[in-house]
């Protein structure tokens, strides 16, 4: 029997982009054919490959990251281009990644008369508002609410996105969080010993890790300041980004702190397992803070490592609500300080609430009986 096409549309690249790989390989699993076209912005990705299962294309159109509606022209050739590779491959349902690709899923599931899934990373109308005219913001939360009031279902990484849509009207809307499997706490032990002598950890160090893109609405800079100087704690900063540079430049000049470049995804469970403590942070005028469930959240508790953050959104609630770490008040180096030295002091009550509701509760195996539930619903209907 021929198994179910779905076709995924994602507006980066697939790099491979955490949460679309997470679905894509549970899909998979199930029994279904999964394929994705991707946005190649810079040309230099491989245009056609295979992923653990996963059919690959990218499509290559030329534009700016952060350039705002500068990227238009370049949005525009990206779903001429994909639209065409679509017909290809004819699958039963698409799956739309963000807005960035929701026009172009939404008018060619119209046009084959098949079912569409829209599963919102993030606010993206939200994320406009920064660098943007109000318009541009305005004009896509219009089209955002018209399309998916017409698609099948709507996934969200966030429960505050969730009620945001249910206010809109939207019914069949679900949260399926950034969760991790509780199978990566199965780690290579001599490989994570290599990276403790790889940044000369010893066993009196009291290690903070930040894992993630070091891009400009994150802010990671006040804590590399706000631990200069202590004995025995060391930051170690994994990521690339736009704030690449600041961020380097700010560790070479501490001697508690390590710009550790960044990492293939297959290490990045091996990385959070040198922290005693996770940290994540946005910036204060971030369009992303309501709306928070950073990737950084799931490692945190699937591993028992509290997280010591400055945000709000699903983030706040849940650390607050478990007492799995500490969200910070502010980014002053003081209040950085008392909140690494509340986990010190309580450790082992922060990091087994972490665990708690890692293994019981937010984890990847909870989260994909969700997503498999939606699909195999499409087709009992």
């Amino acid at each position: 029997m021929n198994k179910i096409r779905i076709l995924m549309f994602i507006g980066s690249p697939f790099a491979p982009n955490v949460r679309v790989l997470q679905e894509s390989l549970s899909l998979i699993k199930e029994g279904y054919k999964v394929y994705i076209i991707a946005w190649d912005r810079e040309s230099k990705y491989p245009i056609h490959f295979m992923y653990s299962g996963i059919n690959v294309v990218h499509i290559t159109s030329r534009a700016k990251y952060g350039s705002g509606i500068k990227q238009i022209p370049g949005l525009i050739k990206f779903w001429v281009k994909a639209f065409f590779t679509a017909l290809d491959v004819n699958p039963q349902i698409y799956h739309a990644n963000d807005f960035y690709t929701l026009p172009l899923a939404f008018f060619i599931s119209i046009l084959k008369g098949k079912k569409l899934i829209y599963d919102s990373h993030e606010n993206f109308p939200e994320f406009l508002k920064k660098g943007n005219p109000l318009w541009v913001s305005r004009i896509v939360e219009i089209m955002e609410g018209f399309f998916i009031k017409r698609t099948a279902y709507t996934i969200t990484a966030s429960e505050k996105l969730k009620e945001k849509f249910r206010l809109l009207g939207i019914k069949n809307v679900e949260t399926i969080g950034n969760w991790k499997s509780k199978k990566i706490v199965n780690i290579n032990i001599v490989k994570l010993e290599q990276l403790k002598k790889r940044f000369n950890i010893t066993k009196n160090d009291f290690i903070v890790v930040y894992v993630g893109g070091l891009t400009r609405d994150r802010d990671i800079i006040p804590l590399i300041n706000a631990i200069k100087g202590k004995k025995n704690i060391k930051a170690i900063i994994f990521g690339k980004g736009e704030s690449r540079d600041k961020v380097k430049s700010a560790c070479d000049k501490n001697n508690n702190a390590i710009y550790a470049g960044w990492i293939p995804l297959e290490d990045v469970p091996l990385c959070y397992n040198l922290a005693d403590v996770i940290f994540y942070a946005l910036k204060k005028d971030s369009p992303l803070q309501n709306f928070n469930a950073p990737n950084s959240l799931g490692f945190s508790l699937i591993f028992g490592k509290p997280i010591l953050a400055y945000g709000k959104g699903d983030l706040k609630k849940i650390v607050q609500e478990n007492r799995c770490g500490i969200i910070l008040e502010s980014l002053k180096p003081e209040t950085i300080q008392e909140g690494l030295e509340k986990i010190k002091s309580r450790y082992k009550y922060y990091s087994n609430n972490a665990k708690k509701i890692g293994v019981s509760k937010y984890n990847w195996e909870k989260a994909e009986k969700k997503l498999l539930k939606i699909y195999i619903n499409f087709f009992k209907s």
